[in-house]
């Protein structure tokens, strides 16, 4: 091996190793949530558009539900979304009761992601081990 083919070596490594962390970080921190999560409904107030770049934007919405002590919330949901939902569409959410503040639209995207991304992590590991 050359130092450009070192170079690439440890820089693939370190790469997947982050890949790996902030994925598993991720997967504990939804884990955590899920844990004390409850689920209700609750209808979109507001959409905000966050366009990092040319390639597409994301959108954050602000949703109006109330907690298991009839109290109303208004809060932006945690995670962003590739596409935006109407103002007034009724959506099903998930809340920390502990702190209402903590906000997540009920949706497959929530674990799934960071699972995927933890799998990719590992089998891009796998493959660097093996080549």
């Amino acid at each position: 091996m050359n130092a450009g083919q070192d170079f690439g070596a440890v820089f693939s490594f370190l790469m997947t190793m982050g890949i790996i962390y902030f994925s598993g970080a991720r997967m504990l921190k939804v884990s955590r949530f899920l844990k004390k999560a409850r689920t209700t409904k609750g209808v979109v107030v507001k959409t905000i558009e966050s366009s990092p770049g040319e390639t597409g934007s994301f959108h954050y919405h602000v949703v109006r539900f109330q907690n298991d002590k009839q109290e109303w919330i208004t809060q932006q949901a945690g995670s962003a979304m590739p596409r935006a939902l109407p103002e007034g569409e009724e959506i099903e959410i998930m809340y920390n009761p502990e702190d209402p503040t903590q906000v997540e639209i009920y949706s497959g995207r929530l674990i799934y992601l960071p699972l995927g991304f933890l799998a990719f992590g590992i089998i891009l590991f796998v493959v660097l081990l093996f080549s």
